[in-house]
């Protein structure tokens, strides 16, 4: 999100503003842009309480307050700031986006997509067509997912993301060699994000299940699917410092299902030797 401090608010002709107060109001919210910019949250929120104390319905402050609340994961609060922003501003690609963020992080999937597909429709972009297929995956829809990623691929074929997502649904749809592709293709153009590594190894991991249940000439290609997976991981905590490795091999590896497929295979169980004492 990026704050909007150029909006010039609606003003009630029966409450007229003194313009000392529109300008320390708007003072007050380049502040706390500023401040948010430098990651000092706390007193960014206090810059747009003081720009909302003169001038309570300033549109600027809601969202300069809601973009900090998100940064601080107080994603109700956040939601509620939007809300008091579009009582005097009209919404934009920007802001359905925030909504859509936000709800995603509440679990509200379904109020996500309708956020994501209204700021799509405004400005069409992967990044928005991306976040909404995602949702669709946390829905347990990886067609209608797929149609958002192939969507934003056409508008970014190099979008991380969206190849990421679309390997998912591939894989859910059955796809197996083409899941594979997709998420190697965006491990090649963000090789060390830690995110997709893991999803590289769970995709791996589901490709050799279903290599397997072809037998014959398969068995071979499955066999190479889970020394990938275990590859993945190995990469993966070697991006980690090493008091995050065993959190983190706690927390997420030894959970996440999806790598069921490997868990029996010496490397996966050298791995669990090193890091899930």
């Amino acid at each position: 999100m990026r704050a909007l401090l150029c909006v010039d608010p609606p003003q009630d002709p029966r409450e007229p503003r003194p313009q000392a107060a529109l300008r320390l109001a708007n003072d007050s919210v380049q502040l706390a842009h500023l401040q948010h910019q430098s990651k000092e949250y706390v007193a960014a929120l206090m810059s747009c309480a003081m720009a909302l104390l003169v001038w309570p319905d300033y549109p600027p402050a809601h969202y300069q307050r809601a973009e900090t609340l998100i940064a601080v994961k107080n994603y109700a609060a956040a939601g509620a700031a939007l809300d008091r922003y579009l009582r005097r501003a009209a919404a934009t690609a920007e802001v359905y986006r925030a909504r859509g963020l936000i709800h995603t992080e509440l679990h509200e999937y379904l109020k996500a997509i309708e956020a994501y597909d209204q700021a799509a429709r405004l400005r069409p972009d992967a990044p928005s067509l991306a976040s909404c297929g995602w949702a669709y995956l946390k829905l347990d829809a990886p067609r209608p997912a797929q149609a958002k990623f192939d969507a934003a691929l056409a508008l970014e074929a190099t979008n991380a993301d969206a190849l990421c997502g679309r390997g998912l649904a591939r894989l859910w749809l059955g796809d197996g060699p083409r899941a594979v592709a997709d998420i190697e293709a965006a491990l090649r153009l963000q090789p060390h994000d830690p995110e997709f590594l893991l999803q590289a190894a769970c995709i791996h991991a589901q490709a050799s299940r279903l290599l397997e249940a072809q037998g014959g000439a398969a068995d071979r290609r499955a066999a190479q699917c889970r020394e990938q997976a275990v590859a993945r991981l190995r990469a993966l905590m070697n991006e980690m410092t090493e008091e995050k490795r065993r959190t983190y091999w706690h927390d997420r590896i030894e959970s996440e299902k999806a790598l069921a497929p490997i868990l029996r295979s010496n490397g996966y169980l050298e791995l669990a030797r090193t890091y899930g004492r």
